[in-house]
């Protein structure tokens, strides 16, 4: 919403606080349905291109303002560029979150099994253990010791 709306105010357009909250609540609908899983580039670009679209649509519907003083070429070049620095951004930071959720899930797979071992019974029996991807994301963070980092951590008990 807010490239959305940042991109009307540099075209000459206006904002009202009505045009604002009918583009959030446009907007909430499709982006909820897009949560859930780990999403490529191409997507998020289209949901992004769409979103601008819709919201560009609705702003001008709301303050009655028809056309800009921008030609359609350059608007259309900047609902591109902005589009894809926009989901560029968000699936470098969409990337980080699945990481740290993955590796959530293997320490908390982890400290299960360790549980289990004090109380005696098999570490197989701990069922998060199968269902943890292992692989880190590529791209994006450029740390050097980010494996080393993730490997980290007490001891298993023997």
């Amino acid at each position: 919403m807010a490239a959305g709306a940042a991109a009307h105010l540099i075209g000459g357009g206006s904002l009202s606080l009505v045009g604002v909250v009918a583009g959030v609540a446009v907007l909430l609908g499709p982006v909820w349905l897009a949560t859930g899983r780990e999403r490529g580039w191409v997507v998020i670009a289209g949901l992004q291109v769409a979103g601008q679209q819709v919201v560009h649509v609705l702003l001008e519907l709301i303050t009655g303002e028809h056309g800009t003083p921008l030609p359609h070429d350059v608007m259309l070049y900047g609902h591109v560029a902005a589009a894809a620095l926009i989901a560029t951004w968000l699936r470098c930071g969409e990337r980080h979150l699945w990481a740290a959720a993955r590796r959530a899930a293997r320490s908390m797979a982890a400290w299960g099994r360790w549980v289990l071992r004090l109380g005696g019974r098999a570490p197989h029996t701990f069922p998060v253990v199968a269902a943890v991807a292992t692989e880190a994301p590529r791209g994006c963070s450029g740390a050097v010791l980010r494996h080393v980092v993730a490997r980290r951590g007490p001891p298993l008990l023997a």
